[in-house]
């Protein structure tokens, strides 16, 4: 059969075999470009998912870590404050210790004291026993005296006796003699007369002296020896008062004593208490740090994976582009060959797409000096009060984490946390207790400021800059200087950055 067809129907037949052979290849070409297309979008679409979930995931992370931080800054603080306390704690209890002490050196000195009144109270009561023998005595001597009395008082009456019988003997006498001596009679009457009147006068007037001495020793003694007993008495009373309020005294000082020793206990106590719960604290945020630790550098490491993944997808797709181009240009070359009409083909959007590590090294010099906002301000250096006032004009948060001021002093730098970000139209206070002792009391509840313990401004004038992480000048302010030295240093900056000196003596990049 093939014998009998002619060259031009065998040519036609093997042109139409050959056609079909090209159909066959150009279907095979097109099935394998949908298929490569096919694994284009779903690798495309893989990568855009994993794109989502690991932003969600930095998100997420960022959101958690930056909770845990603020927790954890807030038990540092709380930490501060109790240790803080602890030390108000130490100073009183060393204050009452202070004073216990002086009030035991007291209470030696009471003990002392009442040892000196007892031994003092001993010898007046052997003086008031001495002064009670005394006594005893004069008034043995007061009864002898009194009955020496009695005794002259009888002598008296038998002197008057006596006396009483020599006048009846001289009455019988002058009766006897009256015969004898008329004569006489009357100047013996008369010297009668005046001896018995001397005789009485003088007996009235030595029973009045002797009464009246008696009198007086009695009156003497019994004055002498009362006021005696009187004032051992009041003596007596005195120590007794005193004695008594010594010992109340004595018993309140051991009871505040002993009061104070259970405070002091209770002090002690509680400080213990204190500290334990701080170390356990400390040993809980070394935990939670060492697992945060732990847990930033898994997530090192995975973002490291997963920029590896990337890397492997993109280069997959850089060649599966490739492969695309090759047999478009393929399919071109049998089109063309064929005689079919060959469309206009375009590159690839996505054919000169680098890697993400490439593009990000490239790009990061390009904007460096254009990524820094123009809204951060420091609008006030306040030498005396050692601070600083940032200002945000714009209605968006800006991100300062990783920022610093730096002083015109070599080593005077302070750093923002990573995790601050400034509220829009808000202002902001860097406050350093390095020169003023009082900035943490000082710190207004409600405002936005932070506390510098190392930063310090010079008193007699600074020059402060604010710098983004990438290390770029974002605003300039100078305090206490002369004006022309504040334009130099103005100049200085700027001239780093090839820009002119902006106004009002702030540099915005």
């Amino acid at each position: 059969m093939s014998s009998a067809l002619t060259p031009i129907k065998s040519k036609r037949l093997d042109e139409k075999a050959s056609l079909q052979t090209l159909n066959g290849r150009l279907e095979l070409y097109v099935l394998r470009v949908k298929e490569m297309e096919d694994a284009k979008n779903v690798a495309e679409r893989e990568l855009e998912t994993i794109r989502e979930r690991m932003q969600k995931d930095m998100e997420s992370l960022r959101f958690r870590l930056s909770g845990e931080l603020e927790e954890t800054r807030k038990k540092l603080d709380i930490e501060l404050d109790q240790k803080a306390r602890l030390q108000v704690l130490e100073q009183e209890q060393h204050v009452e210790l202070v004073r216990l002490r002086s009030q035991v050196k007291e209470l030696s000195e009471i003990k002392a004291l009442a040892e000196s009144l007892k031994v003092e109270l001993s010898k007046e009561k052997a003086n008031a026993l001495s002064s009670k023998e005394e006594l005893s005595n004069l008034t043995t001597q007061l009864q002898a005296a009194r009955r020496r009395i009695k005794e002259l008082e009888r002598e008296n009456r038998n002197l008057e006796a006596t006396l009483s019988d020599s006048t009846k003997e001289l009455e019988e006498l002058r009766l006897k003699s009256a015969d004898f001596d008329l004569t006489r009679d009357s100047e013996i009457t008369n010297i009668r007369k005046e001896m018995n009147q001397k005789h009485q006068e003088a007996l009235a007037q030595w029973k009045k002296d002797t009464e009246e001495r008696l009198h007086g020793v009695e009156k003497e003694v019994r004055n002498y020896f009362e006021g005696v007993v009187s004032g051992l008495k009041t003596q007596v009373e005195d120590l007794s008062t005193e004695l008594d309020s010594t010992k109340k005294e004595l018993d309140r000082t051991a009871n505040d004593y002993e009061e104070s020793l259970k405070v002091r206990q209770s002090l002690t106590d509680k400080v213990a208490q204190l500290e334990r719960e701080y170390r356990e604290e400390r040993s809980k945020f070394k935990d939670d740090r060492k697992v945060y630790e732990t847990n930033l550098e898994k997530l090192r490491s995975w973002k490291v994976t997963k920029e590896g993944e990337f890397n492997d997808l993109m280069d997959v797709k850089i060649a599966l582009d490739a492969e695309i181009e090759a047999y478009r240009r393929i399919l071109d070359r049998e089109e063309t060959r064929v005689g079919l009409p060959t469309p206009n083909t375009t590159p690839s959007k996505h054919a000169g797409r680098k890697r993400k590590s490439e593009t990000a090294s490239g790009s990061s010099k390009r904007v460096k000096r254009a990524a820094a906002p123009t809204s951060i301000k420091i609008v006030h250096l306040d030498l005396e009060k050692d601070r600083i006032v940032l200002e945000n004009t714009s209605d968006k948060p800006v991100s300062l984490g990783g920022w610093e001021v730096r002083g015109r002093a070599d080593g005077q730098v302070f750093r923002f946390p990573n995790s601050y970000s400034m509220r829009p139209k808000s202002k902001m206070t860097v406050y350093s207790s390095k020169r003023n002792k009082n900035a943490k009391d000082e710190r207004k509840p409600n405002e936005d400021s932070f506390l510098a313990t190392k930063f310090s401004l010079n008193p007699e004038g600074d020059f402060a800059v604010l710098f983004t992480q990438e290390g770029v000048p974002v605003c300039t302010k100078g305090e206490g200087m002369p004006a022309d030295e504040i334009r130099a240093l103005e100049q200085k900056v700027n001239s780093e950055l090839d820009d002119a000196p902006s106004a009002e003596g702030c540099g915005v990049m």
